[in-house]
């Protein structure tokens, strides 16, 4: 089975801290960025939600990332 494929939720990441994802993902339910930074080394890294973000940063880990997801920035 695949243990990266959350279905729903929301990641937040709410310290001055690194949240590396660096799989694929199934993840569906959103992800919320509202301070520290997030790493992404996959394109479907966050899944297929809409990203959030209300402040901190959203990194490339190693080469670009092409991402599908819808972006809403607070």
């Amino acid at each position: 089975s695949n243990t990266n494929n959350v279905q729903v939720g929301i990641v937040m990441n709410n310290a001055n801290s690194i949240l590396a994802l660096n799989s694929s993902s199934g993840f569906s339910g959103g992800t919320t960025l509202n301070s520290g930074t997030i790493t992404v080394g996959s394109n479907l890294a966050l899944g297929t939600g809409s990203v959030t973000i209300n402040n901190g940063t959203l990194a490339s880990s190693g080469t670009s990332r092409t991402l599908a997801n819808s972006f809403i920035f607070l």
